[in-house]
C-alpha cells in the first residue's frame, strides 16, 4: 500500500511539473520594434497593446516589445502620445497557428483624429451659418421694400419741388420775401443761381465753416479738397465733416476728380 501511494504522489508531481512545459509549447512569442514613419528610427515610450484575454499592454522602451500569446488571431496596436495627445498610431493583425517567434514591426504614422473632429464640427456648423445668411438676406429684402414704399408715398409737394429748376425755386423765394414791400421783381433783378447770395444758408454757420468758404472763395470759387486741408489747422476728419455739412446746406459742391475731390462754391457769390 505504501508503494502504491508513493507512486501516485510521484505521478501527480510529474504532471504538475510538465503542465507549464506543455502550455509553453502551445504559446508563441510575438515581438518587434515600433518605428517613426518619417525618420524610420525606433520610437521611445510607445504604448503597445494586444487584444488578448486578458488584454496585454506595455510601454516599449526604445520601441521594442514582446508578448507571449497562445494560438489565435490578434490585433497589435501602437500609440505614441505627447502631453496626453495622440501623435502617431499603427495597428497590425496577426494569426498564430503554431508556437514559435513572430516578428511584427510597427510603422507609426500621424494620427488625424483631431482633424476629423474639426471637419465634423465644421460640417455640423454649416446649417447654422446657412440659416444666418438666409435671415440676413430676408432682412435686406424687407428693408428694400420699406424704402421703396416710403419713396412712393412722398407728398406731391416734395415731388413738385424736385421737378422745379433751381431758378424757379429762388424766384418763388424772392417773390415771397419782397411781397411785404409790394415791389415787383423784374428780370433785371434776377441773379443766376450760382451767383446769388444766400444769407439764409449762412445762418448758424460756425467760424470753421466760414473759414472754409473764405478759403475756397479766395481761390476763385474752386479748390481741390486736398489743397484745402493744407490751409486748415484741425484734423482731416473734422475737415471732412465740415465739408459734408456745407455740402448739405447747398453752399459747396463736391465732384470726384481723379483720385481726389474738387470743391465748388454754389448758392453764393464768389
Amino acid at each position: 500500500m505504501k508503494v502504491t501511494s508513493c507512486a501516485g504522489c510521484i505521478t501527480i508531481l510529474l504532471l504538475l511539473l510538465l503542465s507549464p512545459i506543455a502550455a509553453a509549447e502551445d504559446t508563441a512569442t510575438v515581438h518587434g520594434v515600433a518605428y517613426d514613419w518619417s525618420t524610420l528610427a525606433p520610437l521611445d515610450n510607445v504604448v503597445i497593446e494586444v487584444n488578448s484575454t486578458p488584454v496585454q499592454s506595455m510601454v516599449a522602451k526604445y520601441g521594442m516589445y514582446s508578448f507571449e500569446l497562445p494560438q489565435g488571431s490578434y490585433c497589435v496596436t501602437a500609440s505614441y502620445y505627447v502631453n496626453g495627445d495622440l501623435i502617431c498610431y499603427d495597428e497590425e493583425n496577426i494569426t498564430i497557428a503554431d508556437e514559435g517567434n513572430y516578428v511584427v514591426d510597427l510603422l507609426l504614422v500621424p494620427s488625424y483624429s483631431d482633424e476629423t473632429n474639426d471637419t465634423e464640427e465644421t460640417v455640423s456648423s454649416t446649417p447654422s451659418l446657412s440659416s444666418s445668411s438666409l435671415l440676413i438676406v430676408f432682412g435686406i429684402i424687407i428693408l428694400i421694400l420699406l424704402l421703396s414704399i416710403i419713396f412712393k408715398i412722398r407728398s406731391p409737394e416734395e415731388k413738385d419741388i424736385v421737378k422745379k429748376k433751381p431758378d424757379d425755386v429762388f424766384n418763388i423765394h424772392v417773390n415771397k420775401t419782397d411781397k411785404a414791400h409790394s415791389a415787383p421783381v423784374t428780370s433785371k433783378d434776377k441773379v443766376p443761381y450760382n451767383k446769388m447770395p444766400s444769407q439764409q444758408a449762412l445762418v448758424n454757420l460756425s467760424s470753421e465753416h466760414l473759414e472754409i468758404l473764405d478759403i475756397i472763395r479766395s481761390a476763385g470759387g474752386t479748390m481741390p479738397q486736398k489743397e484745402l486741408r493744407k490751409h486748415l489747422s484741425y484734423s482731416e476728419g473734422k475737415a471732412s465733416v465740415m465739408i459734408l455739412e456745407l455740402e448739405k446746406k447747398g453752399l459747396i459742391k463736391k465732384v470726384k476728380k481723379g483720385r481726389g475731390n474738387l470743391l465748388f462754391l454754389t448758392g453764393m457769390e464768389v
